[in-house]
């Protein structure tokens, strides 16, 4: 592999990597298509601290900043459909338990060592949102008990 991006510049290949990220294409594909070929090359970038840096300016300049962020990750716990029963509105559960999953592993990743800042997520798990998970199958009953009572014997941080 290419040594780490330290004193180096980004050159034409790097910001079209970075333009196809931030596409929305796979590390992979992005690095292909950029140029860079080798198998692993795009996780390797994507290691690369100013790759990072840039990215997140791309991104940035797209309105994807933390703001952002926010308002789609509280969209997607608010999450629901519509049956075809006269339009009734309903939690849709499958949806809220995928983004709770997305948002525990993005903050294990930050617990390991991931650079993130000022981050905070509050999800609230409320009786309707809990018996969804458990009518939908997602979870057990004796699992939302342990919920439960795990968060009635954690105190409140302000």
């Amino acid at each position: 592999m290419a040594k780490p991006l330290v004193e180096k510049e980004l050159n034409t290949q790097h910001k079209k990597f970075i333009k196809n990220v931030a596409a929305g294409q796979k590390y992979s594909v992005a690095a292909d298509r950029a140029g860079f070929h080798g198998t692993g090359y795009g996780s390797y970038l994507m290691r690369q601290p100013k790759i990072l840096t840039a990215l997140e300016c791309e991104l940035e300049k797209q309105g994807i900043d933390d703001g952002y962020l926010v308002n789609k990750i509280k969209e997607g716990l608010e999450a629901f459909y519509v049956k075809k029963d006269g339009g009734q509105e309903y939690p849709d559960f499958h949806a809220i338990e995928k983004m709770i999953r997305t948002v525990l592993l993005v903050k294990k990743d930050i617990a390991e060592g991931g650079d993130v800042r000022n981050t905070q997520v509050n999800i609230i798990l409320s009786p309707e949102l809990m018996k969804g998970l458990v009518d939908s199958g997602k979870i057990t009953d004796i699992e939302a008990e342990e919920v439960i009572d795990e968060l009635q014997h954690e105190p409140v941080r302000e």
